[in-house]
């Protein structure tokens, strides 16, 4: 799973506000993470917040591999940070075998802390930015070998996104693998609740362009990793 999404310098967001400075539940988070990329990589945090505000202040995306560690099953590792814009993006992480969330997050009118499921049709468009659809894209092409993590788990602790497994975890080998073998239960779909056809869809309604290539199947994933709209402290599932 991609599992995709700081600290006290002077870096800025794009209308001036600081980038992942306030003292929130979800700035912390994004600080921590960061500090994990910055030492795997052999920087600080400020140098990240730099690069990453840089690129969001010139309408440019931005990209930061991280050195791949030795494969741990107890633990994934971030290998991609992309942020969306200047409160989401996509972490990507590899290893481990994530469980589902027992069900879609939030709703419409979701608790703090607990953004809606972008799979449900009930779930506010453009909750998050249409650029994290794009990166996340390739986790419902066929063949896909890259996962859709759930927005509301943590690249330490990923989980799969209850509504990808749903609706477009079928294409994804090694996931039909583990649901067969009974390692992977899948979740339930509470009464009521209706989730978009397919990626396609649900990326449309939150803004990216009906002919954008990203959202064309003969795009090839990357292997072995996961992904979905995250904070930039939050991982893109790749499994």
């Amino acid at each position: 799973m991609t599992n995709d999404e700081a600290p006290d310098s002077a870096a800025s967001g794009t209308c001036g506000a600081p980038l992942y400075r306030a003292d929130t539940e979800h700035d912390r988070r994004v600080r921590a993470d960061l500090a994990v990329v910055a030492a795997a990589i052999g920087t600080t945090v400020d140098a990240l917040l730099d690069k990453i505000n840089e690129a969001l202040a010139t309408g440019q995306s931005v990209s930061i591999p991280v050195p791949a560690a030795r494969e741990s099953r107890q633990r994934p590792t971030v290998v991609q940070v992309r942020p969306a814009d200047d409160k989401w993006g996509v972490t990507t992480a590899v290893g481990g075998s994530p469980a589902a969330q027992p069900r879609p997050c939030g709703g419409a009118r979701p608790a703090a802390e607990d953004e809606p499921c972008p799979w449900r049709r009930d779930a506010p468009p453009g909750h998050f930015p249409a650029e994290a659809y794009r990166y996340s894209a390739t986790t419902s092409h066929p063949g896909a070998s890259r996962a859709f993590a759930c927005h509301s788990s943590t690249p330490e602790r990923p989980k799969l996104c209850a509504g990808w497994l749903l609706r477009d975890g079928r294409h994804n080998s090694r996931i039909r693998q583990r649901i067969d073998s009974g390692d992977l239960t899948l979740p339930e779909l509470p009464q009521g609740i209706e989730l978009y056809a397919d990626y396609r869809e649900m990326a449309i309604a939150n803004g990216v362009a009906a002919d954008d290539p990203a959202l064309e199947p003969e795009m090839v994933p990357l292997t072995d990793s996961c992904a979905a709209p995250l904070p930039p402290d939050r991982p893109e599932a790749e499994q």
